[in-house]
């Protein structure tokens, strides 16, 4: 029963992809759109100094362990 289960949820996962890349290709219009808002979210997500910040954290948590 898990791995049917498991292989419904992973075709169902597959249909919403494929619904949602017709639903790109139908719609060009809306390209730039979700090209800015991509970027923002990656610029607002994922800048590199607040990355390293928050790496350097987590090493000097690290390193005061007992």
């Amino acid at each position: 029963m898990f791995c049917f289960y498991n292989k419904l949820k992973l075709n169902k996962g597959r249909d919403i992809l494929a619904e949602r890349i017709e639903h790109l290709i139908e719609h060009p219009e809306i390209w730039p759109e979700m090209g800015k808002f991509g970027r923002r979210f990656v610029e607002e997500n994922y800048d590199i100094r607040q990355l390293n910040r928050r790496l350097v954290e987590i090493y000097e948590d690290l390193l005061t362990q007992d």
